[in-house]
């Protein structure tokens, strides 16, 4: 769901967003949901693991705005989503992913303005962009 503003600001909190959650997904991806935050970033420095980012679009349009893979080829996929509401749809793209990559496939993150981690299966969760600066004690 895009939601576009006349100054593009919208755009912007999207990237910048995108960009920081790289260094909370690595973590999220190494150490689990939802509450790594404070060990994560006090203890380790960020993170200990390489990961190279990519994009991942299939012919038919399914996509994952980024996709992190570790050495050894594991991957975590993550959606950024201008919605304060996730649905079945919102997991479509990593899901995708998941059956492409097979058992390498790690976590999927979906980060989105709601408010509550919402779980997709064993493997996927809806997290509030706030979490990733002030994790709730849920």
């Amino acid at each position: 769901m895009n939601h576009r503003t006349q100054d593009g600001s919208g755009q912007i909190v999207a990237v910048l967003t995108a960009f920081l959650s790289l260094f909370a997904v690595v973590g999220f991806a190494l150490y689990g949901l939802p509450r790594f935050y404070p060990y994560f970033v006090q203890e380790l420095g960020w993170s200990r693991q390489a990961a190279t980012p990519f994009h991942f679009r299939t012919a038919t349009g399914r996509e994952v705005d980024i996709v992190l893979e570790a050495p050894g080829g594991r991957v975590v996929g993550i959606e950024v989503k201008a919605s304060s509401a996730v649905d079945t749809g919102d997991f479509a793209g990593l899901q995708t992913l998941a059956e492409a990559a097979g058992k390498k496939f790690v976590r999927g993150v979906v980060l989105y303005l709601g408010e509550h981690v919402v779980a997709h299966g064993s493997t996927m969760w809806a997290l509030p962009i706030d979490e990733l600066w002030h994790p709730s004690e849920e």
